[in-house]
């Protein structure tokens, strides 16, 4: 990696994201109604620690670890301490639906910070929804995670967001001819792929 002021600047911004996301996790579990009664408030955390996304599930992980300790060492939530539950999916779908319904009916978290990629996201949105636990997540870009569910959210932008504004900025630029490369085993490969074209065909007309 570079180390240069682009790379200075994505940092920031990472950084900006993780923040967002636990002032969220922090609004969300201080206006709930499943907070613990002890003096602990449990936060779940599913990302892929090894295996081919291990690089993001770290990051988010980190991330989330720097704010808790911050916000703990300030005295907590309402004098309460965070308690943080972390597990491994290993960026499968089944390892992290495993995980949360175990955060759900044997750690009793309030709230779950994950998935990382779309895919898996999506695989415990649902789970989310139906057991009324905020789930949370840093980096889910797929519409569908978050569509239709009023306990699941992101603080990232969606695949339609980067594939149009990519697809304005060439235009922008008077590009008129570019090749796409797209990742059919991907969701968010497919996804921006498909935005950008689409908004390059409504361009064109």
């Amino acid at each position: 990696m570079e180390f240069s002021i682009k790379n200075r600047k994505e940092d920031d911004n990472m950084k900006k994201v993780f923040l967002m996301m636990l002032l969220a996790t922090v609004f969300i579990v201080g206006c709930g109604k499943k907070a613990n009664d002890g003096n602990v408030i449990k936060i779940g955390v599913i990302a892929p620690l090894t295996g081919n996304y291990a690089q993001y599930g770290v990051a988010v992980k980190e991330g989330v670890e720097l704010k808790v300790d911050a916000i703990n060492n300030a005295g907590g939530i309402n004098g309460k301490k965070i308690e943080l539950i972390t597990a491994d999916s290993k960026g499968d779908v089944q390892e992290a639906v495993n995980a949360f319904k175990k955060m759900v009916s044997q750690d009793k978290v309030n709230v779950v910070i994950g998935e990382v990629v779309s895919a898996t996201s999506q695989a415990i949105s649902g789970l989310a929804q139906q057991a009324k636990v905020p789930l949370i997540s840093a980096t889910a870009t797929s519409l569908d995670v978050t569509k239709g569910k009023d306990f699941v959210f992101r603080t990232t932008f969606t695949d339609p967001y980067q594939g149009t504004a990519t697809a304005k900025y060439a235009k922008s630029k008077g590009i008129k001819s570019i090749a796409i490369l797209t990742n059919s085993s991907n969701d968010y490969s497919v996804g921006i792929a498909n935005a950008f074209k689409a908004q390059s065909c409504k361009k064109m007309e």
